[in-house]
């Protein structure tokens, strides 16, 4: 860890937080798929 290969958030490794993302880059319409875990339940 100490040489940096092996990375652990807040350790070695922290965000960038002035860094910020739209909605459109976080949520893809097309990569994600609404889905009813509860369904075969109801």
């Amino acid at each position: 860890m100490e040489e940096g290969k092996i990375k652990l958030i807040g350790v070695n490794l922290y965000p960038k937080l002035e860094v910020k993302k739209s909605l459109e880059e976080l949520y893809n319409e097309k990569e994600i798929k609404p889905v009813r875990w509860a369904e075969m339940f109801e």
